[in-house]
């Protein structure tokens, strides 16, 4: 019976074996006589690189050490073809092939085996990785099963200070990957970590820490990201050369321009995307890794329009905010702020924004002016305020706006 808890590390030793047993312990799980206890670790719901492999890593560590897990990518299947980044990693590094890489899909949050496996009436319970408060909808659903958070971001998880036996592991925001975090739990526990365990890991790291840059030291990575990386590479038995090789390719795909527009900007903005809640007000923050110009002139106006509408109303937006990087001369971030035009608070919204002396946005001109929305663009002089940063500056400064109280 050990094998079905998830504790035979034999098992265990690939991604695919790995997730192949999250697979049949859920079928056990979903079937009549299935009453054995599993974890479920939910990664945040822009489902970027570094919160799907911090949801696999995370899953993976438990079960070795005794806790059977599955990951669970918080978005749904038709999104998963948009993570460009994720497959690019998964088959150029890890060597997974399509097959291997699309069994993700079973583990979207819309698929019958998940939805099967978290019913209420089973038992189950819930790790949150890569955030640390739940969406409205899941939070009125199963705040009441979290048992574990590990997050890299701003400290919101206020509503679970009553539950005494939640395991958290929240850093302050300066750790540039929830990947980190994984890494250093694994290595604590003492478990072996396989070699594709610390290549997932990996990825994240080095995407989020931008290839550690030395002048992003302090805002997109830290010691701690640091010492994480060199025990994983110690894994998997690379040298410098050869992560800053993985890290170039990671960041070549990542900024492929082209790439990214033939997803569409539909596509483009739902790609990497957060939802919040700011009292009455909902909004929507879409990370682009192409610069605005290239998203607003690659296609008609009426396209355009529609895309940026379609997001909004499919999301219930009131406002939406784009943060997207332009390359060249330098590298540099840009932002966007598009309200609708129907709104009376738009303008106070724009200009609220407008004036976070932290971000330091100057205004940028486009060549396209949307119909049914107001578009406000800047240039993000603080080029190390990624999301993570910015979104806590503008929940503040939008506290006053009618609403968002």
């Amino acid at each position: 019976m050990a094998a079905d808890h998830g504790k035979d590390s034999s098992s265990m030793e690939t991604l695919s074996s790995f997730l192949s047993g999250c697979i049949d312990r859920l079928e056990q799980h979903a079937s009549p006589a299935g009453q054995h206890k599993l974890n479920a670790v939910l990664g945040n719901t822009s489902g970027d690189l570094d919160s799907v492999c911090a949801a696999i890593a995370k899953a993976w560590l438990l079960t070795m050490t005794g806790v059977p897990s599955y990951p669970v990518m918080n978005f749904p299947s038709e999104d998963l073809p948009l993570r460009i980044l994720l497959f690019y990693w998964l088959q150029h590094v890890l060597h997974e092939s399509q097959a291997e890489a699309n069994m993700l899909e079973r583990f979207c949050i819309d698929q019958p085996l998940i939805l099967k496996g978290m019913e209420t009436s089973r038992p189950w319970t819930l790790t949150i990785v890569d955030h640390n408060e739940l969406s409205p909808t899941q939070r009125d659903k199963w705040q009441g099963r979290v048992t574990r958070i590990t997050d890299h971001h701003k400290d919101e998880s206020h509503a679970y200070e009553h539950q005494d036996d939640i395991e958290k592991n929240i850093s302050d925001p300066s750790v540039g990957s929830c990947c980190t975090l994984i890494a250093e739990e694994w290595f604590a526990s003492g478990a072996a970590m396989p070699r594709e365990a610390a290549l997932l890991l990996l990825g994240p790291i080095l995407t989020d820490t931008g290839a550690f840059a030395p002048e992003l030291k302090g805002s997109r990575w830290s010691d701690r990201d640091e010492s994480a990386r060199e025990q994983l590479c110690k894994v998997v038995g690379w040298d410098e050369s050869r992560w800053r090789e993985a890290a170039r390719m990671l960041q070549d795909a990542k900024f492929d321009v082209k790439e990214n527009l033939s997803m569409g900007l539909a596509n483009l903005l739902r790609s990497d995307f957060k939802l919040y809640h700011y009292g009455q007000l909902t909004v929507g923050y879409s990370s682009l890794t192409i610069p605005l110009e290239a998203c607003f002139t690659d296609t008609s106006d009426d396209t355009t329009d529609h895309a940026l509408m379609h997001h909004m109303e499919r999301n219930g937006l009131d406002l939406l905010i784009i943060m997207a990087w332009k390359l060249q001369p330098t590298m540099s971030r840009e932002m966007a702020v598009c309200v609708r035009r129907d709104d009376e608070r738009a303008d106070e919204i724009v200009r609220s924004i407008a004036g976070i002396s932290e971000l330091q946005l100057s205004p940028m001109e486009l060549p396209w002016t949307p119909k049914s929305t107001k578009l406000a663009a800047f240039f993000q002089g603080n080029d190390k305020a990624s999301r993570k940063i910015a979104e806590p500056l503008i929940r503040g400064c939008l506290s006053g706006v009618t609403g968002c109280e």
